[in-house]
């Protein structure tokens, strides 16, 4: 006898019966009384952006980059495309969205440009009323700025920015470092600027300016390390502490992509009062987020470079590093035991219980797809890898423990154009601690072919302390019936109505099958990992009584029996 487990946690036999025979399971049917007895849930969703006529959906890129959370609201700015124009570079720009806690879409609007200011790429968000929003944009091919945007009153004034130049539109993309604000209403911006008083014409410098909100400029501090053949300074993070002082994080690298860490402390005039450079071409790499803590001190969130002596080849992780106010180092641990993994983008927070710390991490993960080998003359099997937005919790030691990754759009993969690829942006806790809010995109090759739906869409996802989509996922790993029973997977909610969510809780691949009543197969797919999340969208099966069937290599380890609701 084996045993069977429901979303309603209760614990049946079952005999190794084939899934076509259903009389066994119409009697266990009889034997439920399916319930929820989760408190409400979280939500990972996807939206239709319409174009700016409303004629319709806009299938080209839209998705959030940054995010500020006030009250029931989450105000956005949005990586967005005005599709009222041609397809051109000018076309790209930026848009402003509103939701509530519950994943609606409140509002939204494309920010139109105007002349040769196409708003492109926002990056760091800052308010000082919640109505006027501040981003940095870059306006045209050599040109960046700061846009000042009211979503009331859809008023926009763009502040440009002297000494910013670029060689290409791919470095106009990474023009920008961040943006914070001061507690006396000023805006500090860094951007990476062309080094013109060098020799080197590609050596790149750190220019930190500060504005008022009216954009006028108080000073411009640059930075870096030397100017020479195939040496840059990149920045990625900026942080105002509680002093105003403020905290600049860049990578200072070399014709290998690795050379050291160099972290600035500037006071309220810019002028350098603490640094901390990392030994040369030792554990180096992007410094991509910056906090303050409780003691004073500050936790980086960076990246971790093993330096393997090969031309052109590093292995990257994530790495906490802690400093003291003074910019001397305390620690520098891996973070959350993801070694060799390189990433897009990451944010940390505090854990909004105890002392623990939060980030999100774009990891690569498997998927498995089929091909014909014409030379073998038989179906392989072919490992493939794609970005998921990935949330982390770890101790103060760096320590991982749990991890959650999300998967929003992706079905059966027959093919790699199935496979989902998602990434986060941003990150930040509930003003009542009861979780977290992510935000970034969710894309799918041929979406617009196959699904009817735009490649990019914006991804907004919202969980519990621990991560959860699915309430309270992490306090049940066994039953009161079986004590030793562990959970491979859980489902959410139960009965179902127009999406599924399901969570793998063991740490190894494993293959899924969803059956109806008469035993046909209606869907499969592939989990990897545990803390895997995947929300099936279901809103075209009809209304009835389905089987979940979890294998490892081929045999059966859970069943759960779910219900599709009857449409209100």
């Amino acid at each position: 006898m084996k045993y069977f487990y429901s979303s309603s946690m209760r614990i049946f036999p079952y005999y190794d019966t084939p899934i076509m025979n259903t009389k066994i399971y119409i009697i266990l049917l009889l034997m439920i009384q399916v319930q929820s007895i989760y408190s409400q849930g979280g939500f990972a969703k996807t939206y239709r952006i319409e174009t700016n006529d409303l004629s319709g959906t806009n299938y080209f890129p839209n998705f959030i980059q940054s995010f500020i959370v006030k009250d029931n609201k989450v105000f956005c700015f949005f990586y967005a495309t005005d599709t009222t124009v041609s397809r051109t570079f000018n076309a790209y720009g930026s848009g402003f969205g509103i939701f509530d806690f519950e994943g609606n879409f409140l509002s939204y609007r494309n920010i139109p440009y105007e002349g040769p200011n196409n708003y492109l790429d926002p990056n760091g968000m800052v308010t000082f009323d919640h109505k006027t929003f501040y981003t940095i944009v870059n306006l045209e091919k050599n040109r960046a700025g700061v846009l000042k945007y009211n979503y009331e009153s859809g008023h926009k004034v763009v502040f440009g920015i002297d000494n910013i130049k670029c060689d290409s539109p791919d470095t106009c993309a990474t023009l920008y470092a961040g943006l914070a604000k001061d507690s006396e209403g000023n805006l500090i911006a860094a951007f990476n600027v062309s080094a013109h008083e060098s020799k080197f014409p590609n050596a790149r410098k750190i220019q930190v300016t500060k504005m008022d909100t009216m954009g006028n400029i108080k000073w411009n501090t640059i930075l870096g390390g030397v100017n020479k053949t195939y040496y840059n300074n990149w920045c990625k993070s900026l942080f105002v502490d509680s002093d105003n002082n403020i905290i600049i994080g860049m990578k200072y690298s070399n014709e290998l992509d690795f050379y050291q860490t160099i972290i600035y402390k500037l006071n309220m005039e810019g002028s350098i009062i603490a640094q901390l450079n990392t030994p040369p071409k030792l554990n180096c790499g992007n410094v991509y987020d910056i906090m303050e803590n409780s003691d004073g001190t500050y936790t980086l969130l960076s990246e971790w470079c093993k330096n393997l002596g090969i031309a052109w080849f590093t292995d990257v992780s994530p790495a906490i590093i802690n400093l003291t106010r003074s910019m001397t180092l305390i620690s520098s641990n891996l973070a959350g035991n993801l070694k060799f993994y390189q990433a897009t983008q990451q944010k940390i927070v505090k854990a909004n219980q105890g002392r623990d710390q939060l980030f999100i991490w774009n990891r690569s993960y498997p998927y498995i797809t089929e091909e014909y080998d014409s030379v073998k003359q038989k179906i392989d099997s072919v490992l493939n890898f794609t970005q998921r937005a990935t949330l982390v919790k770890i101790n103060e030691k760096g320590d991982s423990l749990w991890s959650r990754h999300y998967i929003v759009r992706e079905g059966t993969i027959k093919k790699w154009q199935d496979a989902e690829e998602s990434n986060v942006f941003e990150l930040a806790a509930l003003p009542d601690k009861s979780g977290y809010l992510l935000g970034g995109y969710s894309y799918r090759d041929l979406a617009y072919e196959e699904l009817n739906e735009a490649y990019y869409v914006p991804l907004l996802i919202k969980v519990d302390n621990d991560g959860c989509v699915i309430p309270d996922c992490a306090k049940f790993t066994s039953t009161e019936q079986n004590k030793e029973a562990v959970d491979v997977f859980k489902t959410y909610p139960n009965p179902f109505h127009n999406r599924l969510i399901l969570q793998q809780d063991l740490n190894k691949k494993l293959k899924y099958m969803v059956y109806n009543l008469e035993g046909k197969l209606i869907y499969h797919f592939d989990l990897f990992e545990k803390g895997d999340n995947i929300i099936i969208l279901t809103s075209a099966w009809p209304a009835g009584t389905y089987f979940i069937q979890s294998f490892d290599q081929n045999k059966l380890i859970q069943e759960a029996i779910i219900i599709k609701k009857i449409n209100d």
